[in-house]
């Protein structure tokens, strides 16, 4: 099967904006990773709400009949991590040097940087995010939307898909797929086989109702009126 992937069209926009940075600030250099800078304020609060909205889309794809919502990072990282338990070992590779990004890395234990970083933000912080961020946020991104591109073929029932594109990557590299180049063609090919994926759906049921009812919990605290 070719597919059109989804969102990459926003990805390769957002990335060529790192690219043009890139020709000032060395990335390749771990140094500069603490870098501050107002262009990475406006790309992290970007790719923070687009984060924000591919993850539900990727959430939505093993719960389509309830259309349960997460509205906080607490349950994405629960729902994330039991639906893919090997998502803190993806990774994307800066292209030409040996720096390797694990955005989700650690997750099960602590607390995301960059998210951080972007809440941080969202919620009226001055303060200027360093480059780390920036670049795990456009990881995240990237595997994430990679993750909708696997959960598309798995409903198209292809157990191997490969997606043309029409200008590959010139950032970061999948570190999760192998590059396919067959007549003229360019783009990722894959096979289903090769993903651990959680499949269970009655466990997820159990913890979307155990999410559920905690969110109701918490809302009915929230509005007791003490006497």
């Amino acid at each position: 099967m070719v597919a059109k992937k989804y969102g990459w069209d926003n990805y390769l926009i957002i990335e060529n904006e790192f690219i043009e940075a890139k020709k000032y600030l060395s990335f390749e250099r771990q140094v500069n990773f603490e870098t501050d800078s107002p262009f990475f304020h406006n790309e992290i609060v970007l790719l923070g709400s687009l984060v924000e909205i591919a993850i539900k889309k990727l959430i939505e794809f093993e719960n389509p009949d309830n259309k349960f919502a997460p509205n906080k990072i607490s349950d994405y990282r629960r729902l994330l991590l039991f639906l893919f338990p090997d998502i803190e070992k993806y990774h994307s590779t800066l292209i030409y040097s040996d720096i390797i990004l694990k955005p989700f890395e650690g997750w099960s234990k602590n607390r995301l940087k960059w998210w951080e970083a972007y809440s941080s933000i969202k919620h009226g912080s001055s303060r200027l995010p360093k480059l780390e961020h920036a670049l795990n946020l456009l990881s995240a991104y990237e595997i994430i939307l990679h993750l909708i591109h696997f959960e598309e073929a798995k409903l198209a029932g292809d157990k191997y898909i490969f997606y043309q594109f029409t200008e590959m990557p010139r950032l970061l590299d999948f570190g999760f797929q192998s590059l396919v180049s067959s007549t003229g063609i360019i783009g990722y090919g894959f096979n289903a086989n090769q993903y651990k994926i959680c499949d269970d759906k009655t466990c997820l049921q159990q913890l979307i109702d155990i999410i559920k009812e905690e969110r109701s919990e918490k809302n009915g605290s929230d509005n007791k009126v003490d006497l």
